[in-house]
């Protein structure tokens, strides 16, 4: 035989609720879309990046900001305007992405780059902090160049000292006393 359960009652022993329906007495109607899914009470349970009571507000969060319990932009660092798509440049000598890379150029020893803040070393200097005189190049400054031979070394300052017993500028002229 075949039972009639009143409203929208249904099941065995018309126990639980039709298709959609909900609460105890059945009188609540949820059904679920691409944005949202029913609870146990008819109650809309938002899917993943969807917000708002109704679920109809969609936002995904990403590296440039998050997304509020309504759904709205929260930006993040220095991201901002009302899509996050504005980035406010780092204070003057900070760089990188959260401006946490400290640089401050020196004149004619190295400059800054403006994205990363790492030392982009000037000629005749190197190093990761360009700190250290390039190849053949000497003093304070790194600007004094000597390129050792096999007429001369150079000193520490650059200076060229004759092998041998040479002497002069270019280490061609013999010692007093040599020929």
């Amino acid at each position: 035989y075949k039972v009639y359960c009143d409203g929208n009652k249904g099941g065995i022993g018309c126990g639980g609720c039709i298709q959609n329906y909900y609460s105890t007495n059945c009188d609540k109607f949820c059904k679920s879309y691409d944005n949202f899914t029913c609870d146990t009470n008819g109650n809309h349970t938002c899917k993943p990046n969807y917000y708002n009571t109704t679920c109809n507000v969609y936002c995904a969060p990403t590296s440039q900001y998050t997304c509020s319990n309504n759904g709205s932009r929260e930006c993040l660092g220095r991201w901002t305007g009302d899509d996050c798509d504005t980035q406010t440049p780092c204070p003057s000598g900070q760089f990188g992405g959260n401006c946490s890379v400290n640089c401050t150029e020196v004149p004619n020893q190295y400059t800054c780059n403006s994205t990363t803040g790492d030392k982009v070393c000037e000629s005749h200097w190197t190093g990761k902090e360009c700190d250290s005189c390039a190849t053949d190049y000497y003093s304070s400054n790194c600007t004094t160049f000597c390129q050792a031979s096999t007429a001369w070394n150079c000193s520490n300052t650059g200076e060229k000292e004759c092998l041998g017993h040479f002497e002069g500028q270019n280490c061609t002229l013999c010692q007093t006393g040599w020929y």
